[in-house]
């Protein structure tokens, strides 16, 4: 339940749901001028109240904005009040976003989960596992959580909880302690619950340094994993089998096309996204299709995500011009920027939506594939996810595409349609004295 104002809930039920293709189910209290100047404790009270007469739920978490945290709202107290008075375990939140990033709001949910949630295990399931790190909403984050849970069970293991994923109940958060192991899908997401369960339940946790995405990455994160099991000889199999799939699709790309896989190389792409999957992605690029990076945007800086990376480049001789301010505009101009031979100006963008928008309105002409928040523009209906070896054939599909556009000069972004930049602009210049 989300205790704000309705702009804040509409970012949930709106550009959440369209970047996730999800329906969201998102409670609000609904905060109007007069919550603002004489609180908003009743009102948080007479929603939780509606929130379990309409959802019978097993658990109530409440997030607030950064209105009623600089009001002053007990949203805490208020919880607990209604916890007691109706035998519901609510979680209140204190993490508006003047106090951090978010990846520390999304820390803050998975600590109170371990700590409040969770129960001692009455016993232990063999060859069973967590999965920690996944973030919900990330651009495509189901089909990747479904890849890894199929590899994950091809290779002879049972998922016992997600943390947190598609299916997650209340009861597998619960009972997510009796598994025999956990695992972490992005590790810098996951890492920090894994060591609080590690350290509460005595857990152990398979520490990975990158997640599945690209050939070695997933073949590091499947044998460390399969090692720990005694499953060597399984996942070798398992990893011949996806290896052939692989190949059978990507030679189909020298079938029918004026350019081959090899027309990938060397080719450069900017790229901005979440701390956590750039230094994975740049490891992709160059490992898989000898892609080079001109810029690479941190959307939130992340000083263990920039560590990682730094190894990344330093290892591939690569030496782009990195980004630390999140700011869309310094992005902006430095793709503009004429880079030397024989890399040359970037063929390709990853971003979301609105970098498409503003690289169109900027006039620069260059196809972005659609990887961070928000999508608003693009659709996920298929199964095709970017983690596992699947995963490198949706993104060499995806990027073979997008550069064609480019090479064939159809990648004209409005079309007929005018630029609603321009006619703002011209608007504005009409109006101005």
């Amino acid at each position: 339940l989300c205790h704000s104002a309705s702009g804040c809930t509409f970012n949930l039920r709106n550009f959440l749901a369209i970047h996730d293709n999800s329906l969201m189910r998102a409670p609000t209290t609904g905060m109007i001028e007069n919550d603002v100047i004489f609180g908003g404790d009743e009102l948080l009270d007479t929603a939780l109240e509606k929130a379990i007469d309409v959802y019978d739920p097993a658990l109530i978490v409440v997030h607030g904005s950064v209105i009623p945290f600089l009001i002053g709202d007990d949203i805490q107290g208020i919880s607990q009040i209604v916890s007691q008075r109706r035998g519901v375990k609510i979680i209140s939140l204190n993490s508006p976003n003047y106090k951090g990033t978010q990846m520390d709001g999304y820390l803050d949910v998975i600590q109170h989960y371990i700590n409040e949630v969770m129960e001692e295990p009455k016993e232990k399931k063999s060859g069973s596992v967590n999965l920690l790190g996944v973030f919900p909403a990330e651009y495509n984050w189901r089909n990747d959580e479904r890849e890894v849970h199929r590899l994950l069970t091809a290779l002879g293991l049972e998922v016992n909880c997600v943390l947190t994923g598609q299916e997650t109940r209340v009861a597998d958060i619960i009972a997510a302690p009796q598994a025999e192991a956990n695992l972490l899908f992005y590790p810098e997401l996951g890492r920090p619950g894994a060591q609080l369960m590690q350290e509460r339940f005595g857990i152990p946790y398979i520490d990975t340094e990158f997640p599945p995405l690209g050939i070695e990455s997933t073949r590091e994160w499947l044998f460390k994993i399969a090692a720990y099991f005694h499953l060597e000889k399984e996942a070798g199999e398992l990893f011949d089998r996806e290896m052939s799939h692989l190949g059978e699709s990507l030679s189909r790309l020298s079938m029918g096309q004026f350019n081959c896989l090899e027309w990938l190389f060397g080719k450069t792409y900017s790229l901005a996204l979440a701390h956590y999957q750039i230094p994975a992605m740049t490891k992709f690029l160059y490992e898989d299709l000898s892609m080079r990076p001109t810029t690479l945007a941190f959307r939130e800086y992340n000083q263990t995500c920039f560590q990682s990376l730094d190894k990344v480049l330093k290892t591939y001789d690569l030496s782009p011009e990195i980004q630390t301010n999140g700011d869309i505009h310094d992005y902006i101009e430095a793709v503009k920027k004429d880079y030397v031979y024989p890399f040359g100006d970037p063929w390709i963008a990853f971003g979301s939506t609105i970098d498409a928008s503003h690289l169109c309105t900027s006039g620069i002409k260059l196809p972005v594939i659609r990887m961070a928040f928000p999508v608003l523009d693009e659709a996920i209906i298929t199964d095709r996810p970017f983690m596992g070896l699947r995963g490198v054939v949706t993104l060499t599909e995806l990027i073979f595409n997008d550069i064609s556009t480019k090479a064939f000069l159809t990648d004209q972004a409005f079309g007929h349609i005018p630029n609603p930049m321009t006619i703002a602009e011209e608007l504005a210049s009409a109006l101005s004295p």
